[in-house]
C-alpha cells in the first residue's frame, strides 16, 4: 500500500469516527457543508442534536395531516347587519316603575329620556349606588355594593345573519324565559321582554363561595325584582 492511499483511508476512517460520536447519519471523505441546502443542514442538526429518540420516532412515523381526496370546505357568512329592534312600549307601560328619587340624580338624568325600556332591579341597596353609562341606543348601570357588584344593561340594537343558503337565521329567547349562566365565575342572567333582550351579571369578591355567585337564587331574585326605571317611546 501506498503512503498517500494509507493517509486517505484513515482520513475516511477518522470522518467516520467523528459521525459516530456527534450522531451524524453517514460521512464521505469530500462531503462540505457548501455544498448542502442549509434548511436541510439545519432539519439535520435539529434532529439529531435537539430532538429526543421519541420525538425522532414521531417525526419518522408521521404521515400526511389530511389524507383525503375531498376538498376542504370552510363555512364562512358575512358580518352581521345591525338594525333597530321593534319596542312594545305598551306591554312596558303596564310594567311597575322605579320612584325616581330612589336612583341618583343624575343617574335618573340619564335613563329618563333613552329610547328604550330601561328595566333595573327595584331593591334599596342596587339603586342607592347604582351608576349608569348610556347612548342613543343602550345603557348599562353598575351598583357595588356590600362586596359584589351587580351590572344591568340593555340594547335596542340588534344583528340580522345571513346563512350560507341567504335565509336569514334569527336568535330569539322565548319571552320571561331566564337563561342562567356563568363565566368567569361571574353569575349572569339573560331574558327577553318588550322584543329587547336584558342581562344582569353579578360579580362577587369571593365568587367560589359567595352564593350570591355560586347559586342561582340571587341573581335570579334580581330579574324578578326588574322594573321600569325610565325610558320614553
Amino acid at each position: 500500500m501506498r503512503l498517500d492511499e494509507g493517509r486517505g483511508q484513515m482520513r475516511v476512517g477518522i470522518c467516520c469516527l467523528l459521525a459516530v460520536l456527534s450522531g451524524t447519519a453517514g460521512c464521505s471523505e469530500e462531503k462540505s457543508v457548501e455544498s448542502t441546502e442549509p434548511l436541510h443542514v439545519a432539519q439535520a442538526a435539529f434532529l439529531s442534536s435537539g430532538t429526543s429518540q421519541s420525538e425522532k420516532e414521531m417525526y419518522e412515523r408521521r404521515g400526511p395531516i389530511l389524507e383525503t381526496d375531498e376538498p376542504l370546505l370552510v363555512e364562512t357568512r358575512e358580518a352581521p347587519t345591525p338594525f333597530v329592534m321593534k319596542i312594545d312600549w305598551e306591554e312596558a307601560n303596564s310594567y311597575d316603575r322605579i320612584d325616581s328619587s330612589l336612583l341618583s340624580s343624575e343617574a335618573a338624568s340619564q335613563l329618563a329620556e333613552l329610547p328604550l325600556p330601561v328595566l333595573l332591579p327595584g331593591t334599596e341597596g342596587f339603586l342607592k349606588h347604582a351608576v349608569a353609562v348610556t347612548d342613543e341606543n343602550w345603557y348599562t348601570v353598575t351598583s357595588n355594593y356590600d362586596y359584589h357588584g351587580v351590572v344591568v344593561q340593555s340594547s335596542r340594537i340588534g344583528f340580522a345573519y345571513d346563512g350560507p343558503n341567504g335565509r336569514e337565521v334569527e336568535e330569539r329567547l322565548v319571552e320571561n324565559d331566564f337563561q342562567v349562566s356563568r363565566a368567569s365565575l361571574i353569575a349572569s342572567v339573560t331574558f327577553p321582554a318588550f322584543g329587547l333582550v336584558y342581562t344582569i351579571e353579578v360579580i362577587c369578591e369571593a365568587p367560589d363561595v359567595d352564593p350570591r355567585c355560586t347559586e342561582d337564587d340571587y341573581v335570579l331574585s334580581l330579574a324578578n325584582a326588574m322594573r321600569i326605571a325610565g325610558g320614553a317611546p
